[in-house]
């Protein structure tokens, strides 16, 4: 799963509770200060952070499942 403009990762941190060990979550974002924070709070265990623009994902075609974007 991905969580696309994840911002501080609130929907990011809500899908990883969902997939649980099963799976996975990435979560990217073009502002390097939104990761580093998102980083900081709770509940962010397991999830990938990638800082990235949205038009050039760093990531094969097919590699998710789901998308989100909240």
């Amino acid at each position: 799963m991905i969580d696309i403009a994840c911002g501080t990762g609130v929907a990011a941190r809500y899908a990883m509770g969902l997939v649980g060990a099963q799976g996975t979550v990435c979560a990217l974002d073009i502002d390097a200060g939104m990761i580093a924070h998102a980083g900081t709070l709770e509940d962010t265990a397991g999830i990938d952070w990638h800082r990235a623009d949205v038009m050039d994902l760093p990531f094969a075609d097919d590699a998710f499942d789901v998308a989100l974007c909240n």
